[in-house]
C-alpha cells in the first residue's frame, strides 16, 4: 500500500477511484493468504475498528 498515507477514515468522500482500487487489491491480497504466516499477519494486532451512528436509524439498529 505504498504512495498514500492513510490513517482514519471518516468520510466515504476521502477515497477516488485510484484509492479504492488500491484498497480493494490489498484486501483481496489478504483474503489469499488467510490461515498462514503471510506479510499480513500482526498488521491489525492492537488496532480498534469502530462504528459512530449519528442519528437513529431502524436499518442499522436491525442489522446489528
Amino acid at each position: 500500500m505504498e504512495g498514500f498515507n492513510l490513517r482514519h477514515v471518516v468520510e466515504a468522500q476521502q477515497f477516488d477511484r485510484k484509492l479504492l482500487e488500491i484498497v480493494f487489491d490489498v484486501a483481496d491480497d489478504m483474503k489469499a493468504s488467510l490461515g498462514g504466516d503471510n506479510q499480513y499477519a500482526g498488521e491489525l494486532k492492537h488496532c480498534i475498528m469502530a462504528s459512530l451512528f449519528y442519528e437513529p436509524s431502524t436499518r442499522t439498529r436491525f442489522s446489528f
